[in-house]
């Protein structure tokens, strides 16, 4: 009833008040502009209050229920777009006071349900060291988000949350002697060091960090320290900054066998996973799909001696080829 009063002075509310009524309730002290004795108001900023003790922040989404939706009004309220009364001062001031929200980009329901998934890994494990492999949808998403950072579209709020859990911006920053057992324990079981991206993406995008810090041009990241390198040749590690290449080769010629031996390239997933996802990444380079690197002169080349399902499905000549015809 003390909320309908208010509304009914300031023009929002169908019936208004008299100046009897007016004075009345002058005589008696009445709170115009305050609405903190609006019990329901009161009692959703309670619960919002709550819920931010509980988990450090108040990104609600949708799936919160009424005080997600009680959220959004404030935000319409403040702005006018509601057909309520406006928020009063202290209400404004109490939301203030526990960081509440206000920007649209800030309950963006999809980033922080990301963000969450992020947080409640690095609580689980105490970093946020991703593996491709194990959570590709949040690694790929940390991913984006370091791109982001460095074209400057992330928020500062987006920005603060990420760094409350240790968010590793410069990517390729494992702890090394996790990232080294798991060497050991690949050389252990294949007796060779020749990790391909598609056995271990994780594993082998270390390895190529390893390689650009002992040469010197990793950027912004001290180099390898004596200790770190003689375990490193331990292992009969190969430096050469060519390793991706020499990969590469490899992997051809397993299929160039392949090829010889049953007149085909379609090899069975279960059969022989490295291989078959070898072929599958040419393809995707080959077509120039989005995140992958496309394909050489030479590679295309080479791929084209071979009966490759991908070159039918979307046939393009190398540059030599093309000269030639």
């Amino acid at each position: 009833w003390v909320c309908t009063q208010r509304r009914r002075r300031k023009g929002v509310h169908a019936a208004k008040l008299s100046d009897t009524q007016i004075k009345l309730l002058d005589d008696i002290g009445f709170e115009w502009e305050s609405e903190l004795n609006d019990v329901k108001w009161m009692a959703n900023y309670n619960e919002l209050v709550d819920y931010g003790n509980k988990h450090g922040n108040l990104l609600l989404d949708p799936s919160a229920g009424p005080i997600y939706k009680w959220m959004d009004e404030q935000r319409q309220r403040r702005e006018g777009r509601n057909r309520r009364a406006p928020l009063s001062r202290e209400q404004i001031k109490l939301l203030n006071e526990i960081d509440f929200p206000w920007e649209p980009y800030q309950f963006d329901a999809k980033w922080y349900a990301k963000y969450h998934e992020l947080e409640r890994f690095q609580q689980k494990h105490g970093h946020c060291e991703l593996q491709k492999k194990t959570h590709e949808q949040i690694y790929n998403w940390s991913r984006e988000q370091r791109r982001k950072s460095k074209i400057g579209i992330l928020s500062g709020e987006q920005i603060k949350l990420l760094d409350k859990v240790n968010f590793p911006w410069e990517g390729k920053h494992p702890n090394w002697p996790r990232m080294y057992n798991e060497l050991v324990e690949y050389c252990n079981k294949h007796d060779h060091l020749r990790v391909s991206e598609e056995d271990d993406p994780d594993l082998y995008e270390w390895m190529t960090l390893q390689r650009e810090l002992y040469h010197g041009i990793a950027p912004q990241q001290p180099g390898l320290s004596d200790i770190q390198i003689d375990k490193l040749e331990e292992l009969h590690f190969c430096w050469s900054l060519e390793w991706r290449e020499r990969t590469w080769y490899a992997k051809y010629t397993e299929a160039v066998e392949f090829y010889k031996e049953y007149g085909h390239t379609e090899v069975n997933k279960k059969e022989n996973p490295s291989l078959y996802n070898w072929i599958q990444t040419q393809g995707k380079r080959y077509k120039e799909l989005k995140g992958h690197k496309p394909l050489s002169e030479d590679e295309l080349e080479l791929l084209e001696q071979i009966d490759f399902p991908f070159l039918e499905d979307q046939p393009r000549m190398s540059w030599n080829a093309m000269y030639a015809e």
